[in-house]
């Protein structure tokens, strides 16, 4: 298991909302490629936090680096998937899964093929899987391989919150 803690609003581009914790592989998702991760708990509680899986060019560099793509359990139960549809520096489009809400634990899944991704969730464990949304991500955001990882926004600038997760695979 492995636990993300941080102070931060979403992991929304904007110089005031993209703050966030997280851990991650440099560079791990290939251009065809999935990632899995179990979100055990979020304690997120301000609007746009939340806890699950990222993918962008350069983690270490958000400002400079556009994100390509999120999937995550929202702070108030919801699955939710964002990515970077225009190729600016900003995610700007989003999607909710309407009328389910979940309860940790979720297992979460992102799968690449080129700019296409693909967002699963499991609330068994991965023994069945609901799909979330297939998106097309700006090519300036999905060029070549990408930093993935889990992350964590508690959805307040000042509030420091830890999610944890188990199972973190990419291949």
């Amino acid at each position: 298991a492995v636990s993300a803690r941080g102070i931060g609003v979403t992991v929304y581009n904007g110089s005031s909302t993209d703050s966030y914790a997280a851990l991650y592989q440099p560079q791990a998702a290939a251009v065809s490629s999935t990632a899995r991760v179990t979100v055990t708990s979020d304690p997120a509680g301000g609007f746009a936090g939340g806890a699950g899986l990222i993918e962008r060019n350069a983690m270490s560099a958000p400002t400079g680096s556009p994100a390509a793509v999120t999937l995550y359990v929202s702070w108030n139960a919801t699955i939710v998937m964002a990515w970077n549809a225009s190729g600016g520096r900003d995610v700007d489009s989003r999607f909710a899964v309407p009328g389910v809400l979940v309860h940790s634990p979720v297992t979460l899944q992102l799968v690449r093929s080129g700019s296409t991704y693909t967002g699963y969730y499991s609330t068994n464990g991965g023994a069945t899987w609901a799909p979330v949304d297939t998106v097309t991500v700006a090519a300036a955001a999905s060029a070549g391989p990408q930093d993935v990882g889990v992350f964590h926004a508690s959805g307040f600038p000042t509030w420091t919150t830890t999610a944890t997760f188990t199972g973190l695979s990419v291949g």
